[in-house]
Formats: structure tokens, C-alpha cells, sequence
């Protein structure tokens, strides 16, 4: 069926292979279906943004390839664009790019790290008598990414907006005041953090509770860190329970939550080989961004997001006029930009 599509597209093709070629050659001067233009696209952005302290991507398989000496379609110069501004980390296909000027990374020692293993057994205890979901579990588990890092005392921006003014932007959230004891943040000098980002898979179920689980564990684990951070692509069908199981274990505020915005919005083609969701519109809200500080102990959290904004907005009110991805746009889920105050700074 999808050849046949394609026979349609380019009735003076004859043979197959003249339609193949002629098809690719059509498919190389869209941004949106190549690797280089989708990471030529993304430099701009971040050079827009005046080069955002940290990055949390998906599917960046690409330039985790090269970051672990492999090859890809990047070149060299595209990929010392990314590797010269920001120290890249990974695990499986998603990276978190802390930028060189804000943070020291700190390396992990060899093996599985403790909170690692606490997600393990976690999942284990969870799902061991279902394998489908614990397969679930274990495949969030291999793309979730952390860094431990110490932020540098940098100055920040105090522009009202974290986005260029000719982008379209989100109204400010705002975050809980906390009642607890907070780990103490050193007057001067670096202030250790853990940066963390996310790349669901599967049942909603399993992501409800895993990343709440993530936070516990980091919180348990890192008792030094003065903060953490944590960008994700949820992959929930259920932005609702998900949303509420981040409020309750309190590393999102209630009123920094829209439930009826949306980060994605796409309908897959059959020229494509996820044919099982062809046809499909897919109007929903996976992607969040959240910060958190903890107690002495690691058992209370406290919302740290101050403010959220979005492009392509497509919070509470906003009319979806095209679906993504466009020549302008060439990702299928909208950009989060979030501003973490407290000990961080802005």
C-alpha cells in the first residue's frame, strides 16, 4: 500500500527504482524527515535561546552515537556545535547536555549506581508477575538519564520571557511555598545537583509510577544535591493521572500543571514504518519539565518549576492550525523551555 502511494505521487516514474530515487531525493530537501536537519534546526534554536544551560532530548540517537566514538549521518563541525558548548551524557538514546560554562559533571564510578538498582528491584517487586509491564519498567529504566553535576555561579537573564519575543509563550507558573526543613545550598562555591532526563515506554501505569519512584530515589541516594531536574518525554496516554501522581509526590505544583495543554499534536502517514498507526491523530500532553528540592532525609520533596513556556504553543485555548512536524517546525512534540528558581538561581 505504501508503494502504491508512492507509484501515485510520481506517475512519470516507471520502474521501481526510479520512483525509489526520485522519492529520496524529494525526502532530502525536507528538514523534517532527515537527522541533519532535524540537529541544524535544533542549533538554531539553542543559539536562539541564548544556549540553555541544560538540554534533556529523546531519540537522540545520532549524536549519543558519535558521543561514544561511533559514526552517524552528523558531520564533525555539527556535532562540535553541540560538543564544544555542552558536556553530553547519555543512556540508551536519551542525552542530557549540560553546558560546559554552568556545570562541572561529575563522572559516575563503574557499574550500576545505586539508584539504579533501588529502580530495579523496585520494578521487580511492582510487575515481577507481569512480564509485559516490567519489560515496561526496565526499557524507561535503560533511557533514563542522570548526571551529577556541580552548577557554577553564573549570571542569569531577568528577561520576562524565556523565549525569543517572536515566539509564541506560555503564561508563568508559579510554585509552592515549603514547610519543611531543606538540605542546606553553600553561600558560595558550586552547588551540587542532579540533572535528569526521561524517555517513557509503554503502559501509562508503569510511567505513574516510575518517575515518582525516580524521585524518590535520587533524593534517597544524592543527599548532597541541593537540587534536581528532570525533563521527560512521558509517553502517557493519561496526562491526567500522570500529572497527579508528579503532584503527589511533590516535585510538581498543582498550580503549575494546565491539563488541557497539549505537546503533541501529529497524525503519521503510511509512508512511514509504524503502519499500526497510521491514520491516527494524536492530540495529547507527554512532556513535562520538573525541578524539586528535598528534606534532610529525601522523603519530602518541593516543587521548584517557577515558570513553563511552550512552542508551538498548544496550552489551554490555543487552536491547532497545522499538525507537526512542518518545514518549520521539524519535531513531532512542541519545545519546553522551564526557568527553576530557589537554589539555582533563575
Amino acid at each position: 500500500m505504501c508503494f502504491e502511494a508512492l507509484r501515485r505521487m510520481y506517475p512519470s516514474s516507471e520502474s521501481c527504482g526510479d520512483i525509489m530515487r526520485e522519492h529520496l531525493s524529494f525526502h532530502d530537501r525536507l528538514h523534517f524527515t532527515t537527522e541533519v536537519g532535524k540537529y541544524t534546526k535544533l542549533v538554531e534554536l539553542l543559539a536562539e535561546l541564548q544556549f540553555p544551560e541544560v538540554v534533556c532530548l529523546q531519540e537522540a540517537y545520532d549524536l549519543v552515537e558519535i558521543s561514544r566514538g561511533g559514526t552517524s549521518a552528523l558531520s564533525d563541525r555539527m556535532y562540535s556545535m553541540f560538543a564544544d558548548k555542552y558536556a553530553i551524557n547519555a543512556s540508551g538514546e536519551t542525552a542530557v547536555l549540560a553546558r560546559r560554562d554552568a556545570f562541572q559533571t561529575v563522572a559516575d564510578g563503574e557499574g550500576k549506581p545505586a539508584w539504579y538498582l533501588t529502580l530495579e528491584a523496585e520494578g521487580r517487586k511492582l510487575y515481577g508477575d507481569d512480564a509485559k509491564l516490567l519489560k515496561d519498567w526496565e526499557t524507561t529504566l535503560q533511557r533514563t538519564c542522570v548526571v551529577q553535576a556541580r552548577r557554577l555561579r553564573t549570571e542569569v537573564s531577568e528577561s520576562a520571557s524565556l523565549l525569543p519575543k517572536r515566539w509564541a509563550a506560555v503564561d508563568k507558573m508559579t510554585r509552592r511555598a515549603g514547610s519543611f526543613r531543606l538540605r542546606s545550598t553553600p553561600r558560595s562555591g558550586p552547588v551540587p545537583v542532579a540533572l535528569c532526563a526521561v524517555h517513557g515506554k509503554g503502559a501509562s501505569e508503569v510511567g505513574n509510577a516510575f518517575v515518582p519512584a525516580l524521585a524518590r530515589a535520587l533524593s534517597t541516594h544524592f543527599s548532597d544535591k541541593a537540587a534536581f531536574v528532570l525533563g521527560m518525554d512521558s509517553n502517557t496516554s493519561d496526562s491526567d493521572a500522570f500529572s497527579a501522581a508528579l503532584e503527589s509526590c511533590g516535585i510538581m505544583a498543582e498550580e503549575a500543571s494546565d491539563p488541557a495543554a497539549r505537546t503533541v499534536a501529529k497524525r503519521r502517514s503510511r509512508l512511514q514504518t509504524q503502519v499500526k498507526k497510521a491514520g491516527v491523530l494524536d492530540v495529547s500532553l507527554k512532556d513535562f519539565v520538573v525541578a524539586w528540592r528535598a528534606d534532610e532525609a529525601g522523603e519530602k520533596m518541593e516543587p521548584l518549576v517557577r515558570g513553563v513556556e511552550q512552542f508551538p504553543s498548544l496550552k489551554s485555548g490555543d487552536t491547532i492550525e497545522m499538525l507537526m512536524p512542518t518545514a518549520q517546525w521539524p519535531f513531532d512534540h512542541a519545545l519546553l523551555v522551564a526557568e527553576v528558581g530557589g537554589v539555582m538561581g533563575p
